[in-house]
């Protein structure tokens, strides 16, 4: 189950891509990429190359912080068919 996207940087020093691969429906596989410049997500299909989700085609605003593009990357993928654990963060124990 996944819990939550980690980000890595590429070489171009304007974008950020996920760590690893999502799977969604009918075993595709998905990726993450963000340009933290404009502050776009695109979700690219890894075995075909097209993208499949991305700020544009989601009629989405580009956001002022690069948090609420994270979050709109995930409820994208999300819509996907990808599955994700419930997150609790800072809990005491």
């Amino acid at each position: 189950m996944n819990k939550r996207i980690r980000y890595v940087s590429t070489t171009n020093p304007d974008e950020i891509r996920s760590q690893r691969n999502f799977l969604g429906q009918q075993d595709a596989l998905y990726q993450v990429k963000i340009n933290t410049k404009e502050m776009t997500y695109r979700i690219v299909n890894v075995r075909s190359g097209k993208i499949i989700r991305s700020t544009e085609k989601d009629g989405k605003k580009p956001p002022k912080l690069l948090k609420t593009a994270y979050v709109q990357a995930k409820k994208a993928l999300k819509t996907l068919g990808v599955v994700f654990d419930h997150e609790f963060r800072e809990l005491e124990e």
